[in-house]
């Protein structure tokens, strides 16, 4: 069943009142950022609403800037999903320059507390990682703590990162990251001509933290801002053609209805 959310009083969409996504399996929020829309709002459930992380996002015409707040208040969102062991994230996004060393945090519970064992976990998260201030460089990364049953469990990351990318040339794209039943864990920037990353099944069970924030998180490895037009959270991993589709699907909305050109060099 395909999804249809309407795209309240933001005049800069009045040529685009309604987003149809041909799949929407597992979905469980999404938003589509601007001034005029409420940035708080789930398009999934309504009744389900993100809310305010230290500070609300800052609101331009057609996206919202998440920005770090160490050692104070990130600008960001509780998204309002719990952690799950399978997953689909997607946010059309851009780097903010210029660029410091650390990361920004897309998705994540980074640091959460794992209820078993009382400490805080690596998490769960896909995030723009740059090991080097003023180069442009950023490198789009998957991650997810597992465990391996023992008493006490041993706590271990796995991670799937792609290659560094130039984001003073990329602009905006498509940033997704998946996790499908047989532990599996994906990397990719759709379209993009960098391959995409991914690691072998994983046996191991998933120690699930907190609640999934959307927004850099408030430490100190969470340096970098980011811009995002739209994101979309999920607690199945969609297929490669569910996958191909709904990002077709969004990129020709960024383009067409809200003037922002998505970098895929090699289509969708």
């Amino acid at each position: 069943m395909g999804f249809r959310a309407t795209i309240d009083s933001d005049i800069n969409w009045r040529t685009a009142p309604t987003l149809t996504l041909p799949s929407m399996r597992g979905a469980r929020a999404a938003n589509a950022y601007g001034i005029g829309a409420d940035p708080l709002r789930n398009l999934v459930d309504p009744t389900k609403r993100r809310r305010v992380r230290g500070a609300l996002p800052i609101l331009y015409d057609e996206y919202a800037r998440f920005t770090p707040g160490w050692p104070s208040t990130a600008k960001s969102l509780w998204s309002g999903v719990e952690a799950t062991p399978e997953w689909t994230w997607l946010m059309i996004a851009r780097l903010v320059l210029p660029d410091v060393a650390g990361n920004a945090m897309l998705f994540s519970n980074t640091s959460s507390i794992w209820p078993q064992t009382g400490a805080a976990i690596t998490g769960q998260a896909m995030l723009l990682l740059n090991e080097t201030a003023n180069n442009n460089l950023a490198r789009l990364r998957s991650q997810c703590s597992v465990h391996d049953g023992a008493a006490p469990p041993v706590v271990t990351t796995q991670a799937a990162s792609m290659p560094d990318y130039n984001a003073a040339t990329a602009g905006w794209q498509i940033f997704v990251s998946r996790r499908d039943a047989s532990g599996r864990l994906y990397t990719r920037i759709m379209g993009s001509n960098l391959d995409e990353a991914v690691t072998d099944p994983e046996p191991k069970a998933v120690a699930l933290g907190g609640e999934i924030i959307i927004g850099s998180q408030t430490n100190a490895a969470a340096t970098l801002s980011f811009d995002c037009a739209f994101d979309f959270q999920g607690d199945k991993s969609w297929t490669e053609n569910e996958l191909v589709d709904n990002s077709a699907t969004l990129a020709e909305w960024a383009t067409v209805h809200k003037g922002l050109s998505i970098d895929a060099p090699n289509g969708i």
